[in-house]
């Protein structure tokens, strides 16, 4: 970026590296939210504006153009760099090519094959980035004419295509990260409808039952208390009051039990969305990383909210229409059986076609159900995507391309919603012609054979005949909705199977509490190794070494060491493949995991606050009093008055410094014994860094902390610097002491900073020893 390929576009870059700001054309300077100079680099160190100054003046002698001067001395670097140039090579590459060839790095020697193998896998990466920078200017919908590739690069292009291949090739081996989503084909199975009715209570459905059978069985008995009514002598008064009597009091209890019934269904329904929600929930919290890496985050939403919105909202309604419109069909033909028997045989005939079209249209929309919520997953995922990159998406102009996407997931998405309720339409109609013979054939027989029938009986027949049609069209749409609920029903209760992956036990009998464990903090690896997944390398092996409590040791070393992988085992994000880590003595692999994870405290590269005030980031749980969270909050150098303060959606409204500044204010709270910080500072300035290691120093005493850091000069000063390299422990001692070894890799890394940094690291290494 700063090599000067980029000399047909504009770089607008933020940065608190102000090493760096020579290489700029313009540089403004801020403060308080307003520039307080601007101007060419050279200019404004000339004019010397005292926020500037004390910017640069913070981070004299970590500049690492002492690189350039040492290996500018004999001229051989300038001259690289034009010949580099010339064959289209990398600016930096040449740079660091240069300052080998003079002894200005140090390397470590004996590098195995992984080693090489990380470097062509770093080449490639710089390579392909290569390339995107000179075809961005499609993305960014400019025109210009490209560069010619020159021989050079276009060796490093094929290299890379090889690699790519074989990469190919080894996942195709491996299998994929995020497998392509499940979909369950067939009827519903029963262990789907059980588990719904153990969700509601098996004593609670049948009690529905009992309702449902005495409401309708009220239905029938006003109806042909009505007929019996209708055949009496209308002449007796008295009798005339005693059939209004039992026909109002069975009218009553036929509405009130109808009315039972929708309220028990109603509350059963609720508990049973109460208990699944809750069942999932727990699942998916308590399944480990990988799974999420697995996992689409859309494919986790649609089952929490459309999914789960069927079960909650629609599910028990669909059950109680179905359940109710049955008794009320059965009841009707019963009826229509008992009072006109040769009906009998046309009812038959006319249920059969009625329920083999209930058949088709059940499976054929049961099938485009589960395409539609699949359909739900990628959408939601590509909104949760454009959502979260938002800014990237409208400073890279790539607005298009992710309203292309959302419309091709919409059309898909609405395109089988619109085949599935045209198949309930169908049904819906359809039903009518099945209906149809059973009115007729009614009327016929009645018309046919009046002389055998009574006037009740008759009037009885016809008005069941005629309400039939009715009720099984809409009995239809209400078989194509139960369906529509149950498959929904059926893609929540995955994430309750065993399918879900879980994490070991959260809480174990015989696990200490917290005021015995951790008292010390001393931290021992024994022989500690770890796999993310099956197939890959271990990220750790053989990690052995020892922090006495209250001490404080830092991590060092370069991408894809094993630094934070160290973090991972240690709270068991991942569970070590091997070895074992030591707490006071106690192996962690043996305790809860929440009980190993409430013993420490951890301040992430990234904050993470959640939306709400800044007293419930600090203190979430509401564990501490009014007063020490007052105190955090001075302590971190934070103001009080804004302990009420909403600090947005993760922390949206506050600087990066100040996010960071909340998790340490949250880590003294929870006055945790052992402290892990991996590389809290990377992200912020140097005043604010500077504040961050006085807390520290200072509010941390006790405890035992392990920081991973890139910075050097945030743990030179520790008790302790672990390095990491390639997964294992390459120097573990008091800074001073690995200084001392001429090939060693912390020597190293502190000559690479530069004369003058190299010799301040060394200065506040021996510092921390006096």
């Amino acid at each position: 970026m700063l090599s000067g390929r980029q000399q047909r576009r504009s770089v607008v870059m933020a940065l608190n590296q102000v090493h760096f700001l020579d290489r700029f054309d313009w540089v403004v300077c801020l403060e308080n939210g307003s520039i307080v100079d601007q101007d060419s680099y050279h200019n404004m160190v000339k004019r010397g504006h005292p926020g500037f100054m004390k910017l640069l003046s913070s981070q004299q002698g970590t500049r690492n153009d002492d690189l350039d001067e040492k290996c500018l001395e004999s001229g051989a670097l300038e001259e690289k760099y034009l010949s580099k140039e010339r064959n289209g090579e990398d600016y930096v590459e040449a740079k660091l090519e240069g300052c080998q060839e003079k002894g200005c790095q140090q390397t470590q020697k004996g590098s195995d094959a992984e080693t090489e193998k990380e470097k062509r896998k770093e080449t490639c990466q710089r390579t392909q980035q290569r390339q995107a920078n000179s075809d961005s200017v499609t993305i960014m919908g400019v025109e210009e004419e490209k560069e010619p590739s020159t021989g050079p690069e276009m060796q490093d292009k094929r290299r890379c295509h090889k690699n790519e291949k074989a990469a190919g090739a080894e996942e195709a081996e491996g299998g994929k990260l995020v497998e392509d989503e499940k979909v369950q084909q067939g009827a519903v199975t029963s262990d789907v409808i059980v588990t719904y009715i153990k969700s509601m209570g098996v004593s609670f459905v049948v009690l529905c039952a009992v309702v449902l059978c005495l409401a309708y069985a009220a239905f029938v008995f006003n109806d042909v208390w009505l007929a019996m009514w209708a055949s009496e002598s209308p002449e007796s008064r008295s009798r005339n009051l005693f059939f209004i009597g039992i026909y109002i009091a069975s009218s009553i209890g036929h509405v009130a039990l109808i009315l039972l019934m929708s309220c028990l269904m109603a509350i059963g329904g609720v508990r049973a969305s109460h208990v699944l929600h809750k069942q999932i929930l727990e699942r998916v919290i308590k399944a480990p990383t990988k799974w999420f890496q697995e996992t689409p985050s859309g494919r986790i939403m649609s089952r929490f909210s459309s999914d789960l919105s069927v079960v909650d909202v629609r599910l028990a309604l669909f059950i109680d229409n179905y359940l109710q419109i049955g008794a009320i069909i059965f009841v009707l033909l019963a009826t229509m059986c008992v009072t006109i028997p040769p009906v009998t045989g046309f009812v038959a005939i006319g249920m059969s076609l009625y329920s083999l079209q209930v058949l088709a249209v059940d499976r054929s929309n049961r099938e485009v159900r589960r395409i539609v919520n699949n359909a739900m997953s990628p959408l939601l995922t590509n909104f949760s995507e454009t959502a979260h990159g938002r800014l990237l998406t409208q400073t890279m102009g790539l607005q298009s391309y992710f309203l292309d996407r959302h419309l091709k997931f919409t059309d898909k998405f609405t395109s089988a919603s619109l085949a599935s309720y045209a198949l309930i339409s169908w049904g819906r109609h359809a039903s009518n012609v099945s209906s149809f013979i059973i009115s007729l054939a009614t009327a016929l027989l009645v018309i046919l054979q009046r002389d055998l029938y009574t006037e009740a009986q008759v009037s009885l027949a016809l008005t069941y005949a005629f309400l039939v049609p009715y009720f099984l069209m809409v009995q239809s749409m209400n078989a194509s909705f139960i369906s529509v609920g149950f498959t929904s029903l059926e893609r929540v209760l995955e994430y309750k199977s065993h399918e879900i992956p879980q994490e070991k036990e959260w809480r174990r009998k015989d696990d200490p509490t917290p005021d015995v464990w951790p008292l010390k903090g001393q931290i021992e690896f024994d022989e500690v190794a770890l796999v993310y997944r099956e197939g890959l390398p271990p990220a750790i092996k053989g990690v052995s070494f020892a922090i006495k409590a209250g001490k404080t040791c830092g991590v060092v070393g370069r991408t894809g060491a094993g630094k934070s992988s160290l973090v991972v085992s240690l709270f068991r994000i991942v569970e070590r493949s091997g070895g074992r880590i030591l707490v006071d003595g106690k192996d962690i692999g043996t305790l809860g995991l929440q009980t190993v994870r409430e013993a420490l405290s951890i301040i992430p590269q990234q904050p993470l606050l959640l939306q709400g005030t800044v007293r419930h980031n600090l203190d979430p749980f509401d564990e501490c009093s009014e007063k020490e969270i007052q105190q955090a909050l001075v302590d971190v150098g934070l103001s009080p008055s804004i302990v009420d303060s909403e600090v947005g959606p993760g922390g949206s409204y506050l600087s990066a410094g100040e996010r960071q500044l909340i998790s340490f204010g949250r880590a003294l709270l929870s006055k945790a014994k052992i402290i892990v910080m991996d590389e809290p500072t990377a992200n912020i300035d140097i005043n604010t860094d500077d504040q961050i290691q006085r807390i520290v120093r200072e509010k941390f005493k006790g405890s035992t902390i392990i920081t991973i850091a890139h910075r050097l000069s945030t743990i030179i000063d520790y008790d302790m610097v672990l390095v990491m390299d390639a997964g294992k422990v390459a120097e573990y001692g008091p800074a001073a002491q690995l200084l001392q070894l001429p090939e060693g890799i912390l020597t190293s890394m502190v000559n690479s900073a530069g004369e003058k940094a190299a010799q301040k690291l060394r200065t506040q290494c021996t510092a921390s020893v006096r």
